[in-house]
């Protein structure tokens, strides 16, 4: 069914709406995480509040960015969609995409967990040595992995945390 372009650009709109609130609530996720990055390793230093605010609105900043990366296949399928006006089309759309939001939110996630833990043992954010685990005993990572972390406890954290993300 051939759609109007009013018809079309309500559409388009309406589900918009919904991914900017589902990006919105993802940036503030993703500031969560950054405020207890910063209380679990830093809470012997002391930092100026100016120089805290100054590194969260970079933080903001660069999320901002990743943000931008997932949301520009998105606008570039509305776009086609906008002008292709077809129904059937919109809708397979609108049926897609919670599927490739939850796919990047997970990645994206998945990042920043893996920062976490990397930056607890080594003391430093991800950087190229990472690629080097594999060449290490990778079995003997695992164990230490298992020891100092709740494993089990990560695991259905990050269950519940996916069906939260399905949920936005």
């Amino acid at each position: 069914m051939k759609l109007s372009f009013n018809d079309s650009f309500e559409l388009n709109i309406s589900l918009l709406k919904k991914i900017l609130l589902a990006q919105f609530l993802f940036l503030l996720l993703m500031s969560i995480f950054r405020v207890l990055f910063y209380l679990e390793f830093s809470a012997n230093e002391k930092y100026i509040l100016s120089e805290v605010i100054s590194a969260y609105i970079m933080g903001i900043r660069l999320d901002l960015v990743v943000m931008g990366y997932v949301q520009a296949l998105i606008s570039i399928i509305f776009f086609i969609v906008y002008f292709l006006r077809s129904h059937k089309i919109y809708m397979f759309i609108k049926k897609l995409l919670p599927y490739y939001l939850l796919f990047f939110y997970l990645f994206i996630s998945g990042i920043v967990a893996t920062d976490f833990g990397y930056f607890s043992f080594f003391n430093e954010h991800i950087t190229l040595m990472i690629y080097g685990i594999m060449d290490d005993d990778t079995m003997a990572l695992l164990r230490t992995v298992y020891d100092n972390y709740n494993v089990v406890l990560i695991f259905f954290i990050a269950i519940f945390y996916m069906f939260l993300l399905k949920a936005l």
